[in-house]
């Protein structure tokens, strides 16, 4: 079936609705405030919904996957579309910096394929 990959599954395109393209989901903290970064971002996206939004985009090169699907599960009325690639080469974790060419292009095929290494059972890929 083609159509949209997000975390809940492929949608047709057609029930994207309101979609902010550019979105970073940020779940970086320190330990000890994990769970408020959660919260936050949870609050966010609610707010986000309230106003109409339907869909948004990551675009984290490095997407904290199980933190996303805990995200989509706490906020169903969202779909969420996660991204793959790489940016900044001192930002990117040290895996994907010692990939040469072949390596990032097997990288980015696997999360848009396969799924995110580690959650390949889940389903979740990147969009395209």
């Amino acid at each position: 079936m083609a159509g949209i990959p997000t975390v809940k599954g492929i949608i047709d395109s057609s029930n994207l609705g309101l979609t902010l393209i550019h979105e970073h989901l940020c779940f970086r903290a320190p330990e000890r405030f994990v769970k408020q970064a959660m919260d936050y971002q949870v609050e966010l996206t609610k707010k986000a919904v309230d106003v109409g939004v339907n869909t948004l985009v990551d675009l984290s090169p490095y997407p904290d996957v199980g933190k996303i699907i805990q995200l989509n599960e706490e906020v169903p009325e969202i779909n969420l579309i996660l991204s793959t690639g790489a940016y900044l080469e001192h930002s990117a974790p040290e895996n994907i910096r010692q990939l040469n060419e072949d390596g990032m292009v097997e990288h980015i095929t696997r999360n848009l394929t396969e799924g995110y290494d580690g959650f390949e059972d889940t389903g979740v890929k990147a969009g395209r």
